[in-house]
């Protein structure tokens, strides 16, 4: 045998390295991918069709070529390969790929290091021995739905983890299935079976499907009732596993053993993302667009909307769009997209998959077969899945395909950070209203088209659903975006500072996109930290430019002269502006009684306008519709209401769906200026805990942590015997129980800051933050700080996963629900996904 060095850059396609829920390659695991080290000094190479001798226990490589795609049947790599799980694929390239034994006695990775590869392993070896070691008088037996690729992999995922974890006897699939043969006809049949083992390794020992139901695979269309084989008996099941879906770790590596691929199928991808590479030239920073279309407006109630190419592209990163290196990697089952694509952004580097698309919903229901050919259906999908992992940032719409395409991205990004970011409106996904997008996407381009051309349309363009950066909206308000003469946001500040940050950050939001002829005017109460002269220096950016401290306050008379006709002008123009800092005229007289008085009539006068005026208020948005208010809402009811000349936001906006994928400008916007940090950073070792011992209203949500759940979390995430521990708390907090049990049990050291602010800089320098439950304070500075350093771990206690009262829903957090006492975890790194959030 020819012996041959070892590969130099291993690749780790079957090693997952995420933890239930994670969709942001900041939560991932870092793999140590150290295989080559592992590796003996040499390497042995095997020529194609070698049988491999099963106690082999050394690394080796086995040549291949562009003939094994050819070959669709069994070749002795994959009868070896079948029945050892424990073997990872390390590495391909155009002569040779390369196998090594993990957790094996006598292998270097022996005894099994405590790392989720180890995981995947383990899991590996339980689901063969399900399969393969257990009896064949019984078998979990499932229909395959031969719907789209996540709702069949789904159902794959859950019928394993059922007969493994529950059943205990072998899982078989039935076919035929639509990636193997054509739905409608069950033509172009991949191979005899029709089923997963076309292209997949065996994954049970239990015969074929004649042998196990009585009927041959060319009699596809028997019901699953029909499956009558007298040689088993069938054990079916209707009930719904948890944590069995793509983004949860135990339903990763289900996916992941059950499409370990086939040779051929290997070397099909492998030529397939070596052509693609070759076409598009040497590998840049990119990103993902998953544009998805065809039937999703079959849905009735369920239908989703067609959204265009231009909602997508303003979601990627302003930097990634500015970088001449960067292209877009369009992924979409549309063919229109893709011209679509070339037409309204002809100056971006565009690249896609040149196969058979349908056109719009032109292949109806279900159809995922548009080139006739299942297996290049499928090549396509198992090389997109891994061409994906070029980019480092994925917009799409509600997609189950997305979620294995994000998974496979999440799972692979290494050191490289990985954005995702939802083009579409969650909490308006599905409706029957999209069953006509298509025909309103078609006239929405023609009226982009009517622009492009020099016609003016009859009416402003739908205002998209991203929101462009700021970095695009010229601060120094020298333009102007509309020509209605503009109007006036008034923002009722409520809460304390963080609260403040949000409302004034959302606000600021809605002003960049809306332009300067729009005036920003900041109410405050009187337990606001905005706005003073303060939070004017050390918040130096907060505040949109054209506002009522800042700004032209003779223009804003002005303003409201023209918008709304009033004899008492002036005591309407005091009752806008009103914050606690002025209460008194120029003569010293009182103005008002108190602030409800102002508020009263600014509540009359807004009145008075009808139509004319837009109330965006916390109790009806929020206590009555439960819904999420985004600056992407308000903007697309300004546009349909172009006669709205004010608007009252009377709102906490604390929901970070619409801050992500804006968090580089909201963490300008909200940058402290350094003379407003006394207290030196905590440093990149410390673990900082914030704690807030006095209780929100309701306390069943909000109950005070034990020590315990801070040790739990602690031991487990720690790097250090002896970690450095910062509590930050108020000053009059300094004394109560947790705090000083925290100070007993680490030898913490108690910061308060020289004010809230001060503290606010120590939480949001920190490397490793537990924030408070339902503090708005300590979450908004762990949002801040990750915003800083990708590495930055933020490990939030729950003692509840329903409606866990003011929770941001933050994918790159670690979620640990902790006992009914609150003084241990229960369960560490709950999905965020299980959390049901109330958004404030």
């Amino acid at each position: 045998l020819e012996i041959l060095p070892p590969p130099t850059s291993p690749v780790y396609d079957d090693a997952p390295k995420l933890k239930e829920g994670n969709i942001n390659n900041k939560n991932v695991m870092t793999a140590t991918n150290n295989a080559a080290n592992r590796r003996s000094s040499t390497t042995t190479s095997l020529p194609p069709g070698t049988v491999i001798r099963d106690d082999i226990s050394s690394p080796f490589c086995q040549r291949w070529s562009s003939v094994d795609a050819a070959n669709r049947t069994l070749q002795p790599f994959d009868e070896w390969y079948t029945h050892h799980p424990n073997w990872i694929i390390t590495n391909e390239t155009e002569d040779m790929f390369c196998i090594e034994p993990y957790c094996e006695e006598g292998s270097t990775s022996f005894p099994c290091p405590n790392d989720r590869r180890s995981n995947l392993v383990n899991d590996f070896w339980r689901y063969y021995n399900n399969q393969f070691r257990s009896s064949c008088d019984k078998v979990h037996y499932r229909s395959m739905w031969s719907s789209g690729w996540s709702a069949d992999f789904l159902n794959v995922q859950e019928g394993l983890i059922d007969a493994t974890n529950n059943f205990h006897v072998p899982l078989v699939m039935a076919a035929p299935w639509h990636y193997a043969a054509v739905k409608k006809d069950n033509s172009h049949i991949t191979c005899s079976q029709a089923d997963l083992t076309c292209y997949f390794l065996p994954y049970h020992s239990c015969g074929s499907l004649d042998d196990i139901c009585g009927f041959t695979p060319r009699e596809f269309g028997m019901t699953i009732e029909e499956c009558t084989g007298t040689k088993v008996e069938r054990i079916t099941t209707e009930k719904m596993l948890d944590q069995v879906e793509i983004w949860h770790e135990r339903g990763y590596y289900a996916y992941q053993f059950m499409t370990r691929k086939q040779l051929w199928l290997r070397r099909a991808v492998f030529d397939f993302k070596h052509k693609f590479r070759m076409k598009h030239g040497p590998e840049s920073d990119c990103s993902v667009l998953h544009v998805r279309r065809a039937d999703i407006i079959f849905h009735e109630q369920h239908a989703r909307k067609y959204h265009p190419i231009a909602d997508y592209v303003k979601l990627i990163p302003k930097e990634k769009l500015n970088d001449p290196n960067h292209t877009i990697f369009l992924l979409t089952d549309d063919d229109n997209a893709v011209n679509e694509a070339h037409e309204f952004y002809p100056n971006l580097q565009w690249k896609y998959i040149d196969r058979p698309r349908h056109s719009g919903s032109s292949g109806g229901w279900e159809n995922q077969t548009p080139s006739l050919n299942p297996a290049l259906e499928l090549i396509v999908l198992m090389a997109t899945f891994e061409l994906a992992q070029d980019c480092s940032s994925f917009v799409h719409g509600h997609s189950g395909l997305s979620d294995y395409i994000w998974t496979h991205m999440a799972a692979n990004a290494g050191n490289k950070r990985v954005t995702r970011l939802r083009v579409d409106d969650r909490k308006e996904v599905f409706n029957e209203k999209y069953l006509h997008s298509e025909e309103e996407l078609a006239k929405l381009l023609d009226e982009k088209r009517a622009i492009k051309g020099g016609i003016k349309p009859t009416k402003i363009e739908t205002v998209e659903t991203a929101v462009t950066s700021s970095t695009d909206l010229d601060d120094s308000c020298t333009h102007q975006s509309d020509s209605s003469g503009g109007g006036v946001i008034i923002v009722n500040l409520l809460g304390l500072l963080a609260n403040n940050l949000f409302e004034v950050a959302f606000a600021k939001m809605l002003a960049s996109q809306l332009g300067c002829s729009w005036h920003v005017v900041y109410r405050s109460s009187w337990n606001t930290a905005f706005p003073t002269p303060q939070t004017d220096r050390c918040f130096p950016n907060a505040l949109a430019k054209n506002n009522n401290r800042s700004g032209d306050k003779t223009q804003l008379l002005k303003l409201i002269q023209q918008i709304g006709v009033n004899q008492d002008v002036h005591r309407i123009f005091d009752a806008v502006t009103f914050n606690d800092l002025e209460l008194e005229d120029s003569e010293h007289n009182n103005i008002f009684s108190d602030q409800s008085d102002a508020n009263d009539v600014k509540v009359e006068w807004i009145k008075t306008f009808g139509q004319k005026a837009l109330v965006i208020d916390h109790e009806e948005y929020h206590n009555e519709r439960e819904e999420v208010i985004e600056p992407s809402n308000v903007l697309s009811i300004l546009n349909d209401k172009p006669q709205v000349r004010v608007l009252d936001l009377n709102a906490f906006f604390i929901n970070y769906r619409w801050m992500d994928g804006r968090m580089d400008d909201i963490s300008q916007w909200l940058h402290i200026d350094p003379s407003c940090c006394t207290t030196p950073p905590p440093g990149n070792d410390a673990i900082v805990i914030h704690i807030r011992d006095f209780l929100p209203d309701d306390e069943d949500k909000n109950k005070n942590l034990q020590v315990g759940v801070y040790r739990d979390i602690i031991q487990q995430y720690s790097q250090s015997d002896q970690p450095k521990v910062i509590v930050v708390c108020q000053p009059r907090s300094v004394e109560s129980d947790i705090v000083k049990s925290l100070v007993q049990e680490f030898n913490a050291v108690v910061q308060t800051g020289s004010d809230n602010i001060d503290a606010f800089c120590v939480l949001s320098n920190a490397h490793f933050i537990i924030p408070t439950t339902s503090s708005t304070y300590s979450q908004l500075a762990a949002l801040l700080a990750q915003q800083k350093n990708d590495n930055v771990q933020v490990h939030y206690p729950t003692h509840t996963l329903d409606r866990p009262g003011v929770t941001l829903n933050v994918p790159t957090w670690k979620y640990h629900l902790t006992t009914s006492g609150n003084d241990r975890i229960e369960e560490f790194e709950v999905s965020h996904e299980r959390l049901d959030i109330f958004h404030a």
